[in-house]
């Protein structure tokens, strides 16, 4: 059965801990966490390094494609038991 998924891009924030970039969103109205790395970021949209500036530009290029490869993963039930879902160069596929 397909999710109602809403993405935050206006909450998006750069996480130092994680070298991720964090998009919040709903799922049938409950939060669910989205992390995106900085190394997919750096792989598959641009970012010349893990700097935040420029992870963070990689990251608001590349939105559509990133929310839609996060869709599938919620769709496809990879959401943890802490309600978070991790984008990776080793998950990542492309729309």
């Amino acid at each position: 059965m397909p999710k109602r998924v809403q993405f935050l891009p206006g909450q998006a924030r750069h996480l130092p801990d994680w070298d991720a970039i964090e998009l919040p969103a709903t799922v049938d109205g409950g939060p669910v966490r989205c992390v995106v790395s900085a190394e997919l970021l750096m792989r598959r949209f641009g970012a010349r390094s893990n700097d935040p500036g420029e992870v963070r530009a990689a990251f608001d290029d590349g939105l559509v494609v990133i929310e839609e490869a996060l869709r599938k993963l919620i769709e496809a039930g990879h959401v943890d038991a802490q309600g978070e879902v991790v984008l990776t160069t080793k998950n990542f596929s492309p729309p």
